[in-house]
């Protein structure tokens, strides 16, 4: 019962693989740019759909308790690894953080 909801989502991650590859090979701000971005960002959004709507409840429903919760820390774990590489979306300066009182006017 498991297999091939966890063979499509493997099958899935594979493709958004495969779409950020030509994504990081295209020259930022062109059309191919922008149309392999709403490629993979419509990848993402169909397999994060699935995920929710199929492939956990089929891991709830069939996967041993203790095997459940492993796989759920595992990937709690992965997530924060993974936005801890993330770069900032705005540069920052450390003066910028400083506390600075108002001065009066």
């Amino acid at each position: 019962a498991l297999a091939p909801v966890i063979a499509e989502a493997r099958t899935s991650h594979l493709a958004q693989e495969t779409a950020l590859s030509g994504l990081v090979s295209a020259r930022p701000g062109t059309a191919i740019w922008r149309d392999r971005a709403v490629h993979l960002r419509e990848l993402i959004r169909r397999h994060a759909m699935r995920e929710e709507l199929e492939l956990l409840p089929a891991l709830r429903y069939y996967a041993p308790r203790d095997l459940y919760h492993a796989l759920a820390g595992a990937f709690a774990t992965e997530r924060l690894r993974q936005l801890a590489m993330l770069q900032p979306s705005v540069p920052l300066c450390m003066d910028d953080l400083a506390y600075q009182p108002h001065l009066p006017s």
